[in-house]
């Protein structure tokens, strides 16, 4: 590993006194919101951390108190504070995420860095990050402006299949089985996407420069707006090589769509996940009343150090990482 805990943690600090005044700078106001939550947006891919709220003086075998969660992102909570008229916000905060290696790219705890711009346009947030990322100390900038492609683009590219022409699961599953890649007979068109996207794709985006990926399909569900007329929503990812650092959506502002994902992805997360919860079905109300366009991103700190440090394991740039911790 590089460097001492103090090393990596002045480095740390110096890139979030950056990310701080940069925002400042920008007419953000930093915020702030719980840790800890007794309902989450479910997200079927995240798995999330329980704990429980004990009353003083219950019998733990009698009580075993109200049950928990430990946020992966302050989402929720920062798009309530827009839709009450906040303005530009933005908050740099401990995020938590279960069910991951503990491996180069996966720490279960790290920072994340989110920031919503109301009446912002999905894409002007890319001009945002390239002007955050040129201010940031680093060993080793990443070239700006970044390359940008198409999802579409980008798998036509890599693969050779056209999206537009893989809309049912079979057609899908042929294509990439042509393409060498192998598939299960029941994966969903979500599973083969994220199946293709991996090894053809993934392996194909330039190391040493940032790639912004941009216009997801609608089938790989998101609380991203769809564009209309399109299977496709506004939704772009930053990568460095296979590194995913940044994900920005214009986010859904239809309060109806919005409840009606929220409960899809609920049933989805309470079939497949291992730490269930119940789901924030309240945030579909509230974001009523708010700005008719947002556009929010979230950037995870460490991996972002990983890119502009040139290094190859997120655990050289955390102070004390959980990997070298005594767990087993």
């Amino acid at each position: 590993m590089t460097g001492s805990p103090l090393a990596r943690a002045r480095r740390h600090g110096r890139t979030l006194t950056a990310i701080r005044s940069f925002f400042a700078a920008d007419g953000f106001q930093e915020v702030t919101t719980p840790l800890i939550s007794p309902s989450l947006l479910p997200e079927p891919a995240i798995e999330v951390f329980a704990t429980r709220l004990h009353r003083p003086g219950a019998e733990p075998e009698v009580e075993r108190g109200a049950p928990l969660f430990l946020s992966p992102s302050p989402e929720r909570h920062m798009r309530r504070l827009v839709a009450m008229g906040s303005g530009p916000i933005f908050q740099v905060a401990p995020a938590f995420r279960n069910g991951a290696e503990l491996d180069r790219t996966h720490s279960p705890e790290f920072t994340l860095l989110e920031w919503y711009s109301p009446g912002g346009a999905y894409l002007a947030e890319v001009e945002r990050l390239q002007r955050l990322v040129a201010a940031l100390p680093a060993e080793a900038p990443l070239p700006v402006p970044f390359d940008r492609v198409t999802v579409r683009d980008a798998i036509l590219r890599a693969a050779g299949i056209d999206l537009d022409d893989a809309g049912d699961p079979g057609r899908f599953r042929r294509a990439a089985g042509a393409a060498g890649v192998r598939t299960a007979r029941d994966d969903t068109w979500e599973q083969i996407f994220n199946r293709v996207w991996l090894a053809l794709v993934e392996p194909e985006l330039p190391s040493g420069r940032g790639t912004v990926v941009y216009e997801y399909p609608q089938k790989v569900p998101t609380f991203a707006q769809p564009i209309a007329g399109t299977p496709y929503c506004r939704r772009w990812e930053l990568y460095a090589g296979r590194l995913e650092i940044a994900n920005c959506f214009q986010e859904e502002t239809d309060a109806g769509r919005l409840a009606r994902v929220i409960d899809r992805e609920a049933a989805r997360k309470e079939r497949t996940a291992v730490v269930r919860h119940p789901p924030d079905r309240a945030m579909a109300d509230q974001v009523r009343g708010g700005p008719a366009t947002c556009a929010g991103v979230a950037l995870g700190v460490e991996r972002l150090m990983m890119a502009i440090d040139r290094r190859d394991d997120i655990s050289e740039v955390i102070a004390f990482p959980l990997h070298h911790a005594r767990l087993w």
